[in-house]
């Protein structure tokens, strides 16, 4: 429940394909382990790659439902897919949308702006920022 809602969020959060910027990846690894530690009042549910599943598993969560998918690997078929729809759809992705609908999730944070579903979009820094 947020903010004296009744309902129940199941809050997703999106592991990043990219991890070469330690400073995002700490972070969300941080934030992660708060969560799992402070579980009350919702449903979280971690979706990453199965290249990143081996950094999850370290973690050792217990109150975070881990789901790892070939969707999210760096390099594969489902990824070149993705990155096909991101093109031609921008803020649908139709992948995207089946995927989030089959785990129930109705926000994502962390992770870039969908037009059907609520996201909490965080910039970690404005040199990622692509100013068009």
């Amino acid at each position: 429940m947020l903010n004296g809602s009744k309902k129940r969020y199941r809050i997703g959060f999106i592991f990043p394909e990219d991890l070469s910027w330690f400073g995002y990846k700490n972070y969300l690894i941080n934030l992660i382990t708060a969560l799992d530690i402070h579980p009350k009042g919702k449903k979280i549910i971690l979706i990453c790659g199965n290249d990143k599943l081996n950094i999850i598993k370290s973690l050792k969560l217990k109150n975070i439902k881990v789901i790892s998918t070939n969707f999210l690997n760096k390099k594969g078929f489902l990824n070149f897919i993705k990155k096909i729809f991101s093109y031609f759809f921008d803020r649908h992705d139709p992948l995207f949308f089946f995927f989030i609908k089959k785990y129930n999730i109705n926000l994502i944070s962390h992770y870039k702006p969908y037009s059907f579903i609520k996201s909490l979009v965080w910039f970690p820094d404005f040199q990622h920022i692509v100013l068009r």
